[in-house]
């Protein structure tokens, strides 16, 4: 007899029992790889954060270190110790677009510098995740120099007057190469001016005395012959036009009478206060003719203004000339240089003596009187410095200098002192480093003197025998004295002369470039702009 095997209890039991061990290890897998993942996204988000503080610390450095560029004292900076975000950051610089970095502070010749600062995360990436725990930024900048207007604005200040007797030319690359006097200005022969002209007392000119710009006189103004004024004669006083070589090719506005003995031109409106006087009267090419007065000697050319003219004019007014230029302005002094004054107070005052006896050619030349020799060495200048030759010891009596050929090379501002100054051979100026540079030669003012005096004597700035020359247009040179600036020896000035007195007796070229306005210590500390930013982490 057979028996059959019918499942029971225990083979359903061992079935469950597999089906269970099959479940765990899933969940065992699903519970490893989570935790795996779990591990690795905290990795992953930690090393993020580590990365945005890095790049973070990177930036910060950079914004500090381009804060300190103006007073740059070290090549590297990192953050102060116990303080975050930590970064070290090195400074370069180039003096060309495409030029080699150099590691250092930038100099006056930087045209970029290169900020490279590393910074680094202040909570670290974890589970083996550091790769963001550091980062490399590198920043390019440009040096700019905001220049603020000239101090002294004029080409020519001569406070009581300016007389030029031959030859003046006064021009300017850029800005207005005005002359001001508060007295009378007297043009001999031949001037070329592109710059306005405002005389506050009369004005006398002859023979070929041009101007290009406006002309404002307070006084009177006479024209013998020959002389153009190039735009507007604005005159509170009375108008002489002796030739009919005198012309004006703008407006002529007089509020005394006009007297023209000749036929002359007037190109812009024609405005007379008093009365017009003279067999010719000015023919005008503007479009009215004003005549406050009456008009005498020609009545033909009075009909021939037609219907322009308006005579008599009991609006016309006259005009007022401080407005373009006052010269009870405080603003609009004479300056009154000292040795003293802010302006070179961070100057290095220089020994005058000890440094030129230092360079002279012979041993019997005397640096206060210099006659003679050739000096084959330059007087260098590196930093903004200050010769007070004035002082005892050194040449309290002047200082002249010429001899076979004097010349300074300027890397930085330079001023000297004299008590009169005089040029009796060649001087030649030039910049060391291709940057602007100015060069003041100061009397200074004294100190018992309260305005300029109307007859003033020495000691004087003159400018006697010999050529001065600025041969690279790079120096901006002031001629100032509370006496006299007397030019009598052909050369070409570029930059400015303030004298109570200024008198050119000779041909002369005056290029207009205000001291101080750029380059050097006279231009003022660059700013930097940031004209790129990346990363550069390795």
């Amino acid at each position: 007899m057979f028996l059959r095997h019918r499942p029971g209890l225990a083979d359903e039991r061992g079935s469950a029992l597999i089906a269970v061990i099959g479940v765990m290890a899933v969940a065992a897998i699903i519970g490893a790889a989570l935790v795996a993942t779990t591990v690795f996204s905290a990795g992953f988000t930690s090393a993020a954060r580590a990365s945005v503080q890095a790049q973070a610390a990177a930036e910060g450095g950079i914004d500090a270190v381009a804060s300190v560029l103006s007073t740059c004292a070290s090549a590297t900076y990192t953050n102060p110790p116990g303080t975050t975000p930590a970064f070290s950051a090195q400074v370069s610089y180039r003096t060309t677009p495409t030029g080699t970095w150099v590691v250092g502070c930038p100099t006056a010749t930087a045209t970029s510098v290169r900020i490279v600062s590393t910074g680094y995360a202040e909570a670290t990436g974890v589970a083996g995740q550091s790769s963001g725990d550091v980062a490399t930024m590198e920043a390019v900048l440009t040096p700019v120099v905001t220049v603020a207007g000239p101090e002294f604005e004029n080409a020519i200040m001569g406070e009581k007057v300016i007389s030029s007797v031959t030859s003046l030319t006064l021009s300017s690359a850029a800005g207005t190469p005005d002359m001001v006097t508060k007295g009378n200005f007297n043009c001999n022969t031949a001037m070329a001016t592109s710059g306005r002209l405002w005389v506050g007392g009369n004005f006398t000119g002859t023979s070929g005395c041009n101007t290009g710009a406006d002309v404002y006189v307070k006084g009177t103004y006479y024209c013998s012959d020959g002389m153009v004024v190039g735009g507007d004669l604005i005159v509170e006083g009375t108008v002489t036009l002796q030739s009919g070589t005198c012309r004006v090719n703008g407006k002529l506005w007089t509020g005394g009478d006009l007297a023209t003995p000749s036929n002359v031109t007037v190109g812009g409106d024609l405005w007379v206060k008093g009365n017009m006087t003279g067999s010719g009267i000015a023919a005008s090419g503007g479009t009215s003719v004003r005549v406050g007065g009456s008009v005498l000697g020609n009545a033909g050319k009075r009909a021939s203004y037609g219907t322009r003219i308006t005579q008599p004019d009991p609006a016309l007014t006259a005009p007022n000339v401080s407005t373009v230029y006052d010269p009870a302005d405080p603003a609009n002094a004479f300056p009154r240089l000292t040795k003293t004054d802010a302006r070179w107070a961070t100057f290095t005052a220089t020994n005058w003596r000890a440094t030129t006896e230092a360079i002279r050619p012979e041993s019997w030349i005397n640096v206060c009187d210099i006659q003679g020799g050739v000096w084959g060495t330059p007087l260098t200048i590196t930093t903004n410095t200050s010769f007070d030759t004035t002082a005892t010891g050194q040449c309290p009596s002047g200082l002249s200098i010429g001899g076979g050929g004097f010349r300074i090379v300027l890397k930085a501002d330079l001023v000297i002192f004299a008590n009169g100054f005089q040029q009796n051979g060649n001087i030649t100026v030039t910049s060391g480093d291709g940057l602007e540079h100015s060069l003041y030669i100061v009397q200074p003012w004294p100190a018992t003197q309260t305005q300029c005096p109307a007859s003033p004597g020495s000691p004087r700035i003159t400018l006697t025998s010999g050529a001065w020359s600025q041969p690279d247009d790079k120096v901006r040179v002031l001629l100032y004295s509370p006496t006299i600036v007397n030019i009598t020896t052909t050369g070409r000035l570029r930059g400015q002369i303030y004298g109570c007195r200024v008198t050119v007796q000779t041909m002369t070229e005056i290029t207009f470039a205000p001291v101080g306005a750029v380059g050097g210590g006279g231009g003022g500390t660059p700013s930097y702009t940031t004209t790129s930013l990346r990363d550069v982490t390795g």
